[in-house]
C-alpha cells in the first residue's frame, strides 16, 4: 500500500510537505534526521494500492495547492485545506 501524506516540523503549523511513501513511519523518521525540529505526520491524505495511483494522487494535490507552493514539496496551507484535499482524494 502507498500513502499520500502531509508532514510538518514539530510544534509548527501552516507549512506542510506533501509526499507519498510505502512506509510513512520510516519516511517521517528519515525526514526528521535532517531537521533540527523534527518532523511529524500531520495527516494521511489517501491510501492507494499501487505506486502509480499514489503518484497521480500526489500530482493532483500539488496542482490543487499550486497557489500555496513555497519550495520543493512544501506548501503553506491550513488544516481545513488539508481536510478538503482528503475529501477530494476519497473520490480519486
Amino acid at each position: 500500500m502507498f500513502t499520500v501524506y502531509a508532514v510538518r516540523e514539530k510544534n509548527t503549523r501552516g507549512v506542510y510537505k506533501i509526499g507519498h511513501s510505502n512506509n510513512v513511519r520510516q519516511r517521517v523518521y528519515n525526514l526528521s534526521t535532517g531537521n533540527w525540529r523534527g518532523i511529524e505526520l500531520a495527516m494521511v491524505l489517501g491510501v492507494y494500492e499501487t505506486k502509480e495511483q499514489a503518484v497521480k494522487a500526489e500530482e493532483f494535490v500539488q496542482a490543487w495547492l499550486a497557489d500555496s507552493h513555497i519550495r520543493g514539496e512544501w506548501y503553506e496551507v491550513n488544516l481545513r485545506q488539508l481536510n478538503e484535499l482528503r475529501m477530494e482524494l476519497s473520490y480519486f
